[in-house]
């Protein structure tokens, strides 16, 4: 297949990673030449690339959502028209441009690259956004990138407003699972670029303030190590080393700085303050009490039709902006407005992707690795969805078809 074809899928992925929820033009365009280049990839093999178990998978999500949405629009749900373009026009495309575009690890590995490039640049320009709103860094050009920065100040700590900060949810946790086991064969340029891009995430994610970034990051190593419990058994005990290693020196390296150099003590006094402040502070911000408001208001309205809600695209009066559907409590909105059966069904595709994911870890070798990561990813970022709506974005879908893609490529080779 000529390289020409795949180039407007790998820009169009970096911008997503990059701006997720902004410059959105830039990215219809990307879209529009990307699946221009998957039907000349498809006219080129005359057959789509879907595995049936993979189709069935598609098929089940996507005629929930579509029985929900056409429920919305019978109920004239103000939202439901609009909801078709996330549930179900956007997963259509991600699907199949997903799917078609990987099929070679080769191509992955690309994807690899861009997703650890893309938490270097974005770590770097946290960092630097930081030392510029203390003054410890000048204004430069950078600041006019439409990365919707902003920095608000609490007692105690500070709260980063930074749209790609759900890239980095994901990416934080796929960097750590990759350097807790690594591909075999992984080059040492390789493991010091996944190295310093971790490293550089996590103390860019320090100064953020986000509950949910915090936690979610904290929960990577753990995730990483129930997860690799599923791969044959050397490669389990080499994570288990390596983690005991890296465990060993993050406590000699921060125990001896802070005992013998005053700028080590200074700063992991600061940021250990920033972060138990950021996660125990007793003040609520604004954000905190419309989560709350928004969490009582859904669950009144989903107790009036348990089993079926009230359809997509239903809003319970409560107003959070211009699109009174979308709320801040994602599975809360998807209760509420899907009820128990239509979250049950959901559900299903999540568990398809669980599912085969361990199968293939349980192989081990590169493919065990890569799902390791990912699924590693993809969880930190489910529980961060919960209360951060990242899912109602389209920006934000590639972190549910990239594994799904994955394992297409596997059944594709009859490897799982």
């Amino acid at each position: 297949m000529p390289a020409a074809l795949y180039l407007p899928f790998y820009l169009y992925f970096f911008v997503i990673l990059m701006l997720p929820v902004s410059a959105n033009g830039l990215k219809a365009g990307l879209a529009a030449l990307a699946a221009l280049a998957t039907f000349l990839q498809l006219t080129r093999r005359g057959r789509f690339t879907l595995h049936p178990s993979t189709l069935r998978a598609a098929l089940l999500a996507l005629c929930t959502s579509l029985a929900w949405l056409l429920y919305g629009l019978l109920r004239q749900n103000p939202g439901a028209l609009f909801s078709t373009l996330i549930y179900l026009i956007w997963p259509t495309f991600y699907l199949v441009v997903f799917t078609t575009a990987l099929s070679s690890w080769s191509v992955y590995r690309v994807l690899r690259r861009l997703m650890l490039l893309s938490l270097l640049l974005l770590s770097l320009f946290i960092l630097y956004f930081v030392a510029y709103s203390f003054g410890l860094a000048p204004a430069t050009p950078l600041l006019a990138l439409p990365f919707g920065q902003g920095i608000a100040k609490y007692e105690g700590f500070t709260a980063l407003r930074f749209y790609a900060i759900s890239t980095l949810i994901f990416l934080i946790p796929y960097a750590a699972a990759k350097l807790l086991f690594p591909a075999p064969g992984a080059g040492r340029w390789q493991r010091g670029l996944t190295a310093a891009a971790f490293l550089l995430g996590v103390a860019a994610i320090l100064f953020t303030g986000r509950r949910a970034a915090l936690v979610t990051v904290a929960l990577a190593v753990p995730l990483t190590l129930t997860l690799v419990q599923f791969s044959p058994g050397p490669l389990r005990r080499r994570a288990t080393r390596g983690m005991a290693g890296l465990v060993c020196l993050a406590v000699l390296g921060g125990g001896v700085s802070a005992a013998f150099f005053e700028g080590p003590r200074v700063l992991i006094g600061s940021l250990a303050g920033q972060v138990s402040r950021s996660l125990f502070a007793s003040e609520q911000t604004a954000d905190d009490v419309v989560r709350v408001e928004q969490a009582d208001s859904l669950l009144d309205g989903w107790v009036k039709s348990p089993l079926v809600g009230a359809g997509l695209g239903a809003t319970t009066g409560y107003l959070r902006s211009e699109r009174s559907w979308n709320y801040e409590l994602q599975y809360h909105m998807h209760l509420f407005q899907m009820g128990v059966l239509g979250v049950l069904l959901y559900g299903l595709g999540i568990a398809w992707i669980f599912r085969n994911g361990v199968r293939i870890i349980r192989r081990g070798g590169e493919a065990g690795s890569e799902m390791t990561a990912l699924l590693t990813g993809l969880t930190c970022f489910l529980v961060a969805n919960a209360t951060n709506p990242y899912l109602q974005a389209y920006g934000h879908l590639w972190t549910l078809f990239l594994p799904v893609a994955v394992i297409n490529l596997m059944k594709r080779r009859g490897q799982i």
